[in-house]
């Protein structure tokens, strides 16, 4: 799935969600249908599927055939949801987080000793654009996920970086998490930085070892949850 989907999906998730939290809803009612819902968020459907998936993931919605969509909880739509989602699931968000981890050292180990510094120079301004002490959860996320993509993208694979796009999809609420957490976001950002000057060595195992130690970082932050 291209960055560009995954941007919108993300924003689009907030807004619907916030829709949902204005709509009142109660478990069990039925809600406006995919065409409306695209038409009142201007979206095309497919995003909207793949909203509907996270949160049908989360346990938030439900899809009965050929009757429609309905809130199964409304557990999600109260504040530190997603804290609390990962809390009730965490053995499912570790184990993503696992596989994610997995591809993306997989996409480093693919991408050219050659062109490492140049991945190095786009982490780094990636970095650069995000002032760490003013920006929203939101652009936060969005950091994230592009800073990601540079390596991704950088291992030449396609089907490889669709593969790593989709998880990041899926593991939405390990996000919002880290970003409503203040002390997480800004390790997190900290470890994006040691991560883009490491890329600088041309010295790819000193660089998995980085990154490596990046994603455990985040990993024990989810076990702590």
């Amino acid at each position: 799935m291209p960055l560009k989907y995954l941007k919108k999906d993300n924003v689009l998730l907030n807004r619907f969600l916030e829709y949902l939290r204005e709509g009142n809803y109660q478990q069990g009612d039925r809600i406006m249908s995919e065409r409306a819902l695209a038409k009142e968020f201007g979206c095309s459907r497919n995003s909207l599927r793949e909203v509907i998936k996270v949160l049908q993931t989360m346990g938030a919605l439900e899809i009965r055939q050929c009757s429609g969509i309905y809130i199964n909880s409304t557990d999600i739509l109260e504040s530190g949801n997603s804290v609390k989602w990962i809390a009730l699931h965490k053995d499912q968000a570790i184990d993503l987080h696992n596989v994610r981890t997995a591809l993306e050292i997989k996409a480093l180990e693919l991408i050219p000793t050659g062109q490492l510094a140049d991945v190095g120079e786009k982490l780094k301004h990636c970095v650069e654009q995000l002032d760490i002490e003013h920006c929203s959860e939101v652009e936060f996320i969005e950091h994230d996920i592009m800073f990601h993509d540079i390596i991704w993208q950088a291992c030449g694979n396609k089907v490889l970086w669709s593969i790593c796009s989709d998880v990041t999809n899926t593991i939405y609420d390990e996000r919002v998490a880290i970003a409503a957490d203040e002390s997480r976001k800004k390790a997190s950002y900290a470890e994006h930085v040691i991560i883009a000057d490491a890329f600088s060595s041309c010295d790819l195992p000193f660089i998995r070892n980085i990154c490596a130690a990046h994603y455990a970082s985040v990993n024990n932050y989810l076990i702590e949850i």
